[in-house]
């Protein structure tokens, strides 16, 4: 037969796939389970720094027009500017 010697080493792989296919797996899905917590909360740690900071930022804007600084009234320094009264 032309096939003999080819036909064991193809069962013995055969057999090995198989086996690897239906190997234990128990643990994998906790440990992915973890795996992704974590990197949730990761990720809502740096977006809550990010907002913190963003909007501490944005309270820290000078809204009131009188305590704005122009060059037009005289705070930029130079003789002055065409903005502003």
């Amino acid at each position: 037969m032309m096939f003999a010697g080819v036909i064991p080493p193809v069962l013995v792989a055969a057999r090995w796939l198989w086996n690897r296919v239906h190997a234990d797996e128990r643990g994998e899905t906790t440990e992915k389970v973890i795996i992704t917590a974590l990197f949730a909360a990761l990720a809502l740690t740096a977006a809550t720094i990010i907002t913190l900071k963003v909007t501490e930022k944005a309270n820290s804007i000078p809204t009131n027009p009188s305590t704005v600084t122009t060059v037009a009234n005289g705070g930029g320094g130079g003789s002055g500017g065409t903005l502003g009264p």
